[in-house]
């Protein structure tokens, strides 16, 4: 999950700060027990319940954009660089991306199908691909040819 340098309101901050010490707890947990982030089911015995179900996955990690990430791309122009991505956010008909378990999806409308986020209803998705992603630069040029798909 990636978090914005700075949250709306003090109520979002708070969340993002419990939701990193647990994670943190939970990492913590991990590299003292000699443990990866997914565990097989038949080494689960043992360990706390509220760490099993992270060990189960999909493997979580925590991202904050920092001051550093910011001064990293004040030169860059990303409405330039991304000009299809930066139409889809402007676009009131509310495009969305889902990246899950290899999976990138851009959507259209609001919401998923489920209380869990990042799954589109059906009939949502515009456009789809199984990829890798290994840097946010990844993650928007992906979205860019995706978007290149979507009636924008």
């Amino acid at each position: 999950m990636t978090f914005p340098k700075v949250m709306p309101n003090a109520q979002e901050e708070e969340k993002y700060k419990l939701f990193k010490e647990d994670y943190d707890k939970f990492e913590k947990y991990c590299a003292d027990n000699g443990l990866s982030a997914l565990v097989p089911l038949s080494a689960m015995g043992g360990h706390p319940e509220e760490y099993v179900w992270r060990m189960m996955g999909p493997q979580e990690k925590v991202i904050r954009v920092s001051e550093e990430n910011m001064k990293a791309v004040e030169d860059v122009d990303i409405d330039k660089a991304f000009p299809k991505c930066t139409k889809a956010y402007l676009d009131k008909r509310h495009f969305w991306i889902s990246y899950r378990h290899g999976k990138m999806m851009v959507c259209k409308g609001f919401g998923g199908s489920s209380d869990d986020r990042g799954i589109p209803k059906p009939g949502s998705v515009v456009a789809s691909t199984n990829v890798d992603i290994h840097s946010l630069h990844d993650f928007f040029c992906v979205a860019e040819a995706l978007f290149g798909k979507a009636d924008l």
